[in-house]
């Protein structure tokens, strides 16, 4: 649990521009952890796309096996694209930190989400409301990418930025390629 919480610190502290390290020095087993960190991601994606779509009223048209397959794709994209871009630019000592860290920040954002997809599932929130808040948390995954690739991987903020944009069309390609196999296209 320490371990968990000195994690998203150093998340934190690369997401406000500090010196992450100063909360942990990311090592082989922390980058062996955050995948677990990825893996608690896949549910909380799955239950907020559900509670969204209707699902405990049986009226979304989605599987949750298919759904499991296309957040697993989703989750799996960052790491895909990240050891690309590190692989192009000559910097693979960055991509243990970089996909560390990223992969803790996105796990504290759908926790967040989750928690506003929850109380749109037990009526407390609009579900508009709630698929509203939960697409701008989503779109600031764009923003984490980018501020990550910054301070994390060092990069120059043109080249964060093309990267963020990179990492996030690659993400809602898998998206819209799941949505189209779901609608025979």
């Amino acid at each position: 649990m320490t371990h968990s919480l000195s994690m998203f610190r150093a998340a934190l502290a690369a997401l406000k521009s500090q010196d992450w390290r100063e909360h942990s020095q990311v090592n082989r087993q922390d980058y062996a952890r955050s995948y677990f960190a990825l893996a608690a991601s896949v549910p909380l994606y799955v239950f907020c796309f559900f509670s969204l779509t209707g699902a405990q009223s049986g009226a979304s048209a989605f599987s949750l096996p298919l759904c499991v397959i296309v957040a697993t794709l989703m989750a799996l994209t960052f790491p895909l694209v990240a050891y690309l871009i590190v692989q192009l630019m000559s910097r693979m000592d960055v991509f243990k930190p970089w996909v560390t860290l990223r992969n803790w920040a996105v796990l504290a954002l759908l926790i967040f989400m989750t928690c506003v997809c929850g109380l749109a599932y037990i009526g407390m929130l609009s579900t508009h409301i709630a698929g509203f808040m939960t697409l701008l948390a989503y779109l600031s995954t764009l923003l984490i990418d980018i501020r990550l690739a910054q301070t994390t991987a060092d990069m120059d903020w043109t080249v964060s930025i093309f990267t963020g944009c990179t990492i996030a069309v690659a993400s809602l390609l898998v998206l819209y390629a799941s949505l189209l196999s779901i609608s025979g296209y």
